[in-house]
This record gives structure tokens, C-alpha cells and sequence, in this order.
């Protein structure tokens, strides 16, 4: 779970006094630059003529669609944003905006962003918006399917693109778009590249609906800040996040509070701390994702309270230095199908604490024999693990390690068995002090 220094939502709100008294104070459009020509254009819905590139120097109110012809705007503003869009329906598309920060200078949350959505159902398509210190595009308040697809946001100082409504609504679309932070050095790198939340810090799921699928999002690899995350969903449910590539960050996909989210076909490399993070959600599925490569873990599943009825399946994680899937306490009620979870170096497949109720079948897990790994970790669970049908090789230890150092709790109920085992000298291991036992109902057999 990460936090937001500034919500945009308070921020865009004084933006806009400001911007208001400004314009009774000041005769409109005075500046000696294209903006009273480009607010006209928007105004009278005039074609734009291709080939052109603007300068501009404060926010231009959209009330009517607007197809920017491949023109270039040139973003000198220094606070607010570049486009404001304020009708509902409003589409925006085919241009360019492009400010004035650099990826090596300091960001500034408050500084001048790229275009702000005020309204219900409005539609960017097609547009760069590059070199901005604040946000790419922002939705302010509790605004209604915004559609966001086949946009490129680089070089925001800040954050691409992020909702937060504070609110119930209803829809959303991120799709087909480029976000990418990479050129930003790792330590300067403070915030996620995407972010989609119904409330900053409550518990309940409010926004419903969201697609995200078939974006590319890239940030820099191992940043120093770990919020430095490609997406965080909060408090949503029924989203879809599906067909993208994650490349680097610190997490890959990070589900907060949230219910009924599904995160199914997309690519991840690089990731520092966890590809994907499921914190304090319920009804999670992740389904054939590919997770490649990184120094951190596969699969997290986290949070103060701890998430339920998470399914796995068909996932294929390999080349992670740390441990496949892992679990902390609280996690209850995991199913696991036909993965592919090859560990590393002295990491495990699956690493288990506080959980309760996982059931692993038909997957293939793969160590490389490094000295003391196991397959699998029990850290102080009262039990209730299932594994048949599964295919598992070359853990140096044992099949299963428990370590039970709770007083009164019995580690029971423990089924490992109808399995193909090679590779793996011992079954069972335990490690048992406090008070902490292994009940009569544990299986573990190497066939």
C-alpha cells in the first residue's frame, strides 16, 4: 500500500480558484503567445491544420471535441493543466504536449500537468504528453468512465496517469497506452507511473468496472523509493488488468482493498520488490501471467489483515532471486493450478506464513539444488495445505520445512502426497520450540 503525498483532488481545486481569479484580474489571452489562438480554435471547433506547434502559457479550457491534427503544443504553463477538460462527452485526441522538465530535475506534485479531466465520460486517445513535472493526465473528484487509450505519456515527473475518485463511481478504460518513467534516475523515481483508487485510505471497494489491458508501462530498474510501482488499484472491484507488459519498478501490479480484480495474461520483468502484490483483497485471481526476472518475489500476498479466496493459475514464474509465491499472516484460502514456479537461489516456491487453507494442484516447481532449499515453508501456520498432482525437482533440503515456534499452535492437517518427487532427499522437516507442535494429520511423501 502506497500513499500519495497531495491528492490531486484538493490540488486541482485551487488550481482552479487561482486560475479564475487570475482571469477576472487579467484582460483573457493578453499573454504574447499562441494561447488566445489555440482557446479560440477549441472555442469555435476549428479544425486544426496539421503541421503546426503552439506555444502556450496557461490552461486551455476544452468544451468541444477536439482533434488536434498531429499538432504540437508547447506547454510553458507552471501550474495546472496544460488542457482542462470540462464537458462531459468532451473527446480529445491526436496531439502533443510537451513541457519543460527534464528527467534529471525534481518534481514538483503541484507543478504544471498535462491535461485534467473535470467531467463524465471523456475520451484522450492518441496523444504524447511528454516532459511534464506533476501528472500526464489526472481525473479530479468523482468522475465516471473516463477513457484513456492509445496514449504516450512519458517523462512525468510525478505520476502518468491517476484517478482517484474519493467516491462511488462506475467504469474506466486504460488501455492500449505507453507509460515510461525509465529515463528518470532510480533515486529520483518517489511515486507510481499509474494509479486507479476510489479512496486513498479506506477499506471499502467503491469504484467499479475498470479495464486496463494492452498497455506498456516502464520504470526504472531497482528505484531506491518502493512506491516507485507501474500500477497500484486501490479499494476497486471488478477490474480487469489483463494483455500488459511491466517492465522494472519496484512492484509490477500492486492490488489494494480491493475485490474481485483479475489480473490475467500480462509480462513482467524486473521487478525490485514483488511483480505482483495482492494486500488485504478478496475474489483475487491472477491466470497465465508471465513473471520474469527481478530481485524480488513472484507473487506477494500481504497486508495488515491479510487477503482471501486468492486463485492462481496457469502463472509462470521463473528467474525471480527470491521466492515464487510467499504469503504472510492471515492469508487464508489460496488455490493454485498448473503453475510453472522455478526458484531461486536459495528461495522457495512457496513460502508460507500465518496461512491457512492452500491447495496447490498440478503445478511444476523447480529448484536448482542449492543447499538448504525447500520446496515449501511453513512459518507458524496452524495448517490445512494440500499438493497432489504436481510435478516437483532438485530442492537440496527437503519437500516441506515446517517451523512452528507459537505456543499452543499444532501445524495439522497437511496433505503432500501423490506428487512426482525427484531431486529432493527428505520429505518432512521441522523446527518446533515454544510450544509449537506438529499435529497427526501431516503427510509428506517424496512419490
Amino acid at each position: 500500500m502506497k500513499t500519495i503525498k497531495n491528492p490531486f483532488t484538493i490540488l486541482a481545486g485551487k488550481c482552479l480558484a487561482l486560475l479564475l481569479l487570475g482571469a477576472l484580474l487579467t484582460p483573457e489571452f493578453t499573454y504574447a503567445d499562441d494561447s488566445a489562438t489555440v482557446q479560440a480554435m477549441i472555442n469555435a471547433g476549428t479544425a486544426f491544420p496539421a503541421g503546426k506547434t503552439y506555444t502556450v502559457s496557461i490552461s486551455l479550457l476544452v468544451n468541444k471535441n477536439v482533434n488536434f491534427n498531429g499538432d504540437i503544443i508547447n506547454w510553458a504553463g507552471t501550474a495546472g493543466g496544460c488542457l482542462k477538460i470540462q464537458t462531459a462527452g468532451v473527446i480529445v485526441q491526436n496531439g502533443t504536449i510537451t513541457g519543460t522538465w527534464t528527467p534529471t530535475g525534481a518534481y514538483n506534485n503541484a507543478g504544471p500537468s498535462g491535461i485534467v479531466i473535470y467531467a463524465d465520460n471523456v475520451t484522450v486517445s492518441k496523444m504524447t504528453i511528454q516532459n511534464v513535472t506533476a501528472y500526464g493526465i489526472v481525473v479530479s473528484g468523482a468522475r465516471n468512465n473516463p477513457i484513456i487509450t492509445y496514449n504516450k505519456i512519458v517523462n512525468c515527473g510525478y505520476i502518468c496517469f491517476y484517478y482517484d475518485s474519493e467516491a462511488a463511481t462506475t467504469g474506466g478504460t486504460f488501455s492500449f497506452n505507453t507509460c515510461d518513467r525509465s529515463q528518470i534516475p532510480p533515486a529520483n523515481v518517489h511515486e507510481l507511473a499509474v494509479g486507479i483508487r476510489a479512496v486513498s485510505s479506506g477499506t471499502t471497494p467503491l469504484t467499479t468496472g475498470w479495464t486496463v489491458n494492452n498497455n506498456t508501462i516502464t520504470m526504472p530498474l531497482n528505484p531506491t523509493d518502493w512506491t516507485a510501482e507501474c500500477i497500484e488499484v486501490r479499494t476497486v472491484a471488478n477490474c480487469v488488468i489483463s494483455g500488459n507488459t511491466f517492465n522494472q519498478s519496484s512492484i509490477g501490479v500492486s492490488i489494494a482493498r480491493s475485490s474481485g480484480v483479475t489480473v490475467t495474461n500480462n509480462k513482467f520483468s524486473g521487478a525490485q520488490l514483488e511483480a505482483i502484490e495482492i494486500e488485504d483483497s478478496k475474489n483475487t485471481a491472477t491466470n497465465n501471467n508471465i513473471i520474469a526476472g527481478g530481485i524480488g518475489i513472484g507473487i506477494l500476498l500481504d497486508g495488515a489483515v491479510g487477503s482471501s479466496n486468492t486463485t492462481i493459475t496457469g502463472d509462470n514464474i521463473s528467474g525471480m532471486a527470491k521466492d515464487c509465491i510467499q504469503s504472510v499472516a492471515g492469508t487464508n484460502t489460496v488455490k493454485v493450478i498448473n503453475a510453472k514456479l522455478s526458484a531461486g537461489t536459495n528461495a522457495k516456491a512457496f513460502n508460507l506464513i500465518g496461512t491457512t487453507g492452500v491447495t496447490v494442484t498440478g503445478t511444476t516447481m523447480t529448484g536448482n539444488s542449492s543447499a538448504g532449499q525447500m520446496a515449501v515453508y511453513l512459518t507458524n501456520c496452524a495448517g490445512g495445505l494440500t499438493i497432489n498432482g504436481a510435478t516437483i525437482s532438485n530442492f537440496a533440503k527437503c519437500l516441506v520445512y515446517i517451523s512452528n515456534t507459537t505456543s499452543g499452535m499444532v501445524t495439522n492437517n497437511v496433505n503432500v502426497s501423490g506428487n512426482v518427487v525427484t531431486g529432493v532427499p527428505t520429505a518432512l522437516s521441522t523446527y518446533l520450540t515454544n510450544g509449537g507442535s506438529v499435529g497427526s494429520a501431516v503427510t509428506v511423501t517424496l512419490k
